[in-house]
């Protein structure tokens, strides 16, 4: 079973990002260097690619280091209508496919500020990002996507002192787990995708325009990347503990409605994700949701067809214990679908029942 809806561009980047442009104050040298993405200085790139290594000026080696400049394009995926693919930015700022297709793609970005959405802190800013990709068809049907979607990459260590108990899965010591503070920024926010927002017909907005509308959803990982316990000679008083983690935050959009001319399609989210963990900070309205029911219908708002959703989780591995964080309760459960139920009116089919071997 597979649901395809709408399409994304995506980008891996590489180094920094295309689109990143701010300024920074280097203290030590009395110098304002310019984090700057490939769009905005594509000749340090070439400057660097058409020398040795061992011919990097100080000043190079420097930018390379505190990545103030970027050395490479950033890789997009592109997947809509039928069409897949790969660009990168060239030289001249303009968009090169990796294989040959017949298909035009613009860009749009702002000099200026964007705040994205962050609830525990404030002031990370996009500055001259990426706001929207157009992809023309051989067609003359024009996919646009402008509904951007950011995400962060977060590291902590955490040296407090702790006893760490007989069983270190049940209470794996992450410090604020869930809430980036105290530790790096791996690196600013970023757009890493834009969804479809639009299809144009050839004929112009006037004529068979199809929306795509959008829901937002917070979703954050926190995994564990490496722990470290030791014990004084001097007993109890001299134990004491630390713990790395990362944690990749996603300011996610969820596909909620189609809309055309003689009808729609709408996706209705409503079972909460007990799979994933939000603490008190984040606001209930951005917690991710399961998808409950697809609705078609006509340009009347009259419903024609609908599937519903029924979902549980797997059975929970045993710990060896009785109390654990919350978070780590949530990451043991895992959602599973468990029936689609096809309704015509109000004639309702025999569901589909999937059945799962634990």
């Amino acid at each position: 079973w597979s649901l395809a809806a709408g399409g994304v561009i995506t980008r891996s980047i590489v180094g920094v990002p295309d689109d990143a442009y701010k300024v920074e104050r280097d203290f030590d040298e009395g110098t304002i260097f310019s984090n700057v993405g490939y769009l905005y200085d594509s000749d340090f790139s070439t400057t660097l690619h058409n020398k040795a290594a061992s011919d990097y000026t100080t000043q190079e080696k420097r930018h390379l280091y505190l990545k103030n400049k970027d050395v490479a394009p950033d890789i997009f995926h592109f997947n809509f209508g039928g069409y897949s693919g790969r660009f990168v930015f060239g030289a001249d700022g303009v968009p090169r496919l990796y294989s040959e297709q017949d298909l035009e793609i613009t860009y749009s970005k702002t000099q200026s500020t964007l705040e994205a959405f962050e609830p525990h802190a404030t002031g990370y800013p996009i500055r001259g990002a990426i706001t929207s990709f157009t992809i023309t068809t051989p067609k003359g049907i024009s996919y646009v996507f402008s509904v951007p979607e950011a995400s962060l990459n977060y590291s902590d260590v955490d040296k407090d002192r702790y006893n760490r108990p007989n069983t270190p899965e049940c209470d794996p010591q992450i410090g604020f787990a869930y809430t980036p503070r105290g530790g790096n920024y791996d690196g600013d926010i970023a757009y890493t995708a834009w969804y479809l927002s639009k299809i144009i017909s050839p004929h112009g907005e006037a004529y068979n325009v199809v929306d795509f509308s959008y829901a937002e959803e917070f979703v954050a990982n926190h995994n564990i990347t490496s722990q470290k316990y030791s014990i004084g000679l001097v007993g109890e008083s001299g134990r004491a503990g630390s713990s790395a983690s990362t944690l990749n935050l996603v300011f996610k959009k969820r596909l909620s409605q189609i809309d055309w001319p003689y009808g729609s399609v709408r996706f209705i989210a409503q079972q909460d994700r007990n799979d994933l963990y939000y603490n008190s900070e984040i606001p209930t309205n951005l917690h991710a949701k399961a998808l409950s029911q697809i609705s078609i219908r006509g340009n009347t708002e009259d419903v024609l067809k609908t599937y519903a959703f029924q979902y549980g989780n797997f059975a929970k591995t045993v710990l060896p214990c009785t109390e654990t964080a919350a978070w780590i309760q949530s990451h043991r459960a895992r959602l599973r679908l468990e029936s689609i139920t096809e309704k015509n009116g109000e004639l309702a089919l025999p569901p589909y029942l999937f059945s799962y071997n634990e």
